[in-house]
């Protein structure tokens, strides 16, 4: 594979972190849900940005690294958890033939494509605590004993996908950015088992794109 240039990586690199604590954040406000939850599928979440400035225009080219790239939590190195590499083909394979289905043409060198496609995933565990305080009914002065709160201390993992376009034709080489028109995150990548979790995973990259069709190249 052709990697991209070292300056470029850092840029991408730094901004797809960026977004991953970002989109950490997001997915922690949506962490309660009203009701029970019956299966993992409910919990599936799909988030689209776009910049309604940009302009698509035909004919669009794309590269796609052959890689998912796995973020770590380098703070709190026991937050995180290790994501299986047996869906990186299934997640590479449907964001290509998304774009190609929508009519960009892919590249094989990353400088001659006009976007720039990575692939991030991060996997942490997440924790929750409840307070309770058991009550003794008795008679002491007409109402009942409390004791002393009891915490419940729960865990819960999390896996999310984030798919980044960026356009190197917006490079800023001063200030060091470069523009993201477009991104997706979703959670999916952790499930109950591995059949379950392919399907979560390719309706939700399916539905990333479906719901942004301004992509499409005018």
């Amino acid at each position: 594979m052709k990697q991209p240039k070292a300056g470029l990586r850092a840029k991408l690199l730094v901004r797809t972190v960026l977004l991953g604590l970002v989109a950490v954040g997001a997915l922690a406000v949506w962490g309660c849900y009203p009701g029970d939850i019956t299966s993992v599928t409910e919990l599936d979440i799909v988030v689209t940005q776009f910049d309604s400035t940009h302009v698509w225009v035909a004919p669009a080219t794309f590269y796609l690294p052959d890689t998912v790239v796995q973020m770590v939590d380098t703070v709190n190195a026991g937050n995180n958890v290790t994501l299986s590499r047996a869906f990186d083909s299934l997640i590479l394979a449907e964001t290509r033939t998304a774009l190609l289905n929508l009519g960009y043409q892919q590249r094989s060198d990353p400088d001659s494509a006009r976007y720039f496609v990575t692939l991030t995933a991060l996997g942490i565990k997440n924790w929750t605590v409840d307070v309770w305080y058991p009550y003794w009914p008795c008679c002491w002065y007409g109402y009942g004993w409390y004791y002393p709160p009891i915490y419940d201390v729960d865990t819960y993992e999390t896996g999310t996908l984030f798919i980044d376009m960026y356009d190197q034709n917006k490079v800023d080489s001063v200030g060091h950015r470069i523009d993201r028109p477009w991104n997706a995150l979703l959670n999916g990548i952790l499930g109950t088992s591995a059949s379950l979790t392919a399907q979560r995973l390719q309706s939700g990259v399916r539905q990333a794109f479906v719901q942004s069709p301004y992509l499409k190249p005018q």
